[in-house]
């Protein structure tokens, strides 16, 4: 057995790991020797459930990088302090509420979307910046909207509907160093704030245009600070 490469310095023994695509194939191994289960196997009994909380919020961002056409561009960072990078490079934060979980229920979930300020990872580093901010030029809250239970079904994308905000907005509305911030907003405190409503098929066009409005917000409040 060909002998094992060690790091060749203590920096690079504790750098990021650099994440290879998986197919499914891939095989469990013990002693050397391979297993008949695979990666695949473990995506199914873990992920099968779509509904649930956890895996629902990961669905959602996949759904809003196909929107993007961005799928092919990188793998998801589970720390990353934002969620997609379009082409053109605008930033998107993913957030997800549904009316439905697994479970059973006696009534319809609350639709509520996180919306909390978070600090960003130092790249390289186990510590945090001091500022918590959000991070994203744009929002994108994605509610798996189907009336139904029992016909519930996240890979239907006609059952997704999609909210596309300016993260100014949200800033303006939940100030970063106020108290009013908080770490949710209701579904109808979030059509208050006017976003655009959009189907999938609209969602990369929106994203578009709430990234020019955040833009054009941004370099205006530069213009401003600058004179005061």
């Amino acid at each position: 057995m060909a002998k094992e490469s060690q790091p060749s310095t203590e920096s690079e023994s504790y750098a990021a790991l650099k994440v290879e695509l998986k197919v499914g194939t891939e095989t469990f191994m013990q002693d050397g020797h391979t297993l008949e289960l695979t990666l695949q196997d473990f995506w199914k009994w873990a992920l099968s459930d779509l509904v649930v909380n956890t895996s629902r919020g990961v669905l959602a961002e996949y759904v809003v990088a196909m929107a993007l056409g961005i799928t092919d561009t990188g793998l998801r960072k589970e720390w990353a302090s934002i969620d997609l990078t379009t082409l053109n490079g605008t930033t998107v934060e993913v957030k997800t509420s549904a009316y439905w979980q697994s479970w059973g229920q006696e009534k319809r979930s609350a639709i509520n979307f996180g919306i909390r300020p978070t600090r960003e990872v130092i790249e390289g580093t186990a510590k945090y910046r001091k500022e918590a901010k959000r991070h994203a030029d744009v929002y994108v809250f994605c509610l798996l909207d189907h009336e139904v239970k029992v016909k519930l079904n996240p890979l239907d994308l006609d059952q997704w509907g999609f909210y596309v905000l300016p993260t100014y907005v949200l800033d303006q509305e939940f100030p970063l160093d106020n108290s009013k911030s908080t770490g949710t907003i209701s579904r109808s405190k979030l059509k208050k704030l006017e976003p655009r409503q959009a189907s999938y098929g609209e969602l990369n066009a929106y994203v578009e245009l709430a990234a020019q409005e955040q833009k054009e917000r941004m370099g205006n409040d530069k213009v401003v600070n600058s004179d005061s």
